[in-house]
């Protein structure tokens, strides 16, 4: 079994990619958010690295693997994500913000409900909204850090996350999609899967060594 059997569903046909892939993953947190860049090539390792991604302050441009999940609507409408939304956030009244208005944080608690944000435009009233904005904004941030596309694209949800709360993660992906192809990961297959590479080096093998039944990852 190869590396992408790993993560195949069970019964589900694999071709083995002939060429390097380049895939990344998003952990959309509620604090924080970030981007890891893994680089599989055939025959060898995978590469992985987290990505310091540049974020818009009015100090000028802050890089940092980690994005605060902050969105901010500016004056002249500008959208910022990341470190220059949150230090506004501590000094609301210089750029008159207003929490759920123009001001949105900490929005993944939201996430699954049927609360909106009615005061906010249209494109910000649901946290699946804010969602698509962060993913948006990482996405393009991503792109710009490494300078080259990508195959795929993850998105992390916690274990805990019930369908209502999944659901609105994918709407958010849909809002500005991600990538041509790209997925919900659950905590415990992420973790299981860091948890067997890990075990795999250990041990001497190639990660396209056949360790596991099919059924193993869902």
């Amino acid at each position: 079994m190869n590396s992408f059997e790993l993560i195949n569903r069970s019964g589900l046909a694999v071709e083995t990619p002939s060429k390097p892939v380049r895939v990344l993953g998003i952990d959309l947190g509620t604090t924080n958010s970030t981007v890891a860049e893994v680089i599989w090539t055939p025959g060898e390792p995978p590469k992985c690295r987290t990505l310091e991604l540049d974020q818009p302050t009015r100090e000028g441009i802050y890089t940092s693997p980690l994005v605060p999940s902050v969105v901010t609507i500016l004056a002249d409408h500008q959208i910022w994500v990341g470190e220059g939304a949150k230090r506004l956030r501590t000094r609301p009244q210089e750029a008159n913000l207003i929490p759920e208005v123009n001001l949105f944080y900490e929005t993944k608690n939201d996430m699954g409900l049927r609360k909106s944000y009615f005061r906010a435009l249209e494109p910000f009233n649901h946290a699946s909204k804010i969602a698509g904005h962060i993913l948006s904004f990482l996405k393009k941030a991503a792109m710009e850090a490494i300078g080259e596309d990508y195959k795929r694209l993850s998105v992390s949800v916690p274990a805990s996350f019930q369908l209502n709360q999944r659901r609105d993660t994918l709407m958010g992906c849909q809002i500005d999609p991600p990538s041509p192809w790209y997925s919900i990961l659950g905590a415990e297959p992420a973790t299981y899967l860091c948890w067997k590479l890990k075990v795999t080096k250990a041990q001497g093998l190639s990660p396209s060594a056949k360790l596991l039944s099919p059924d193993i990852i869902v």
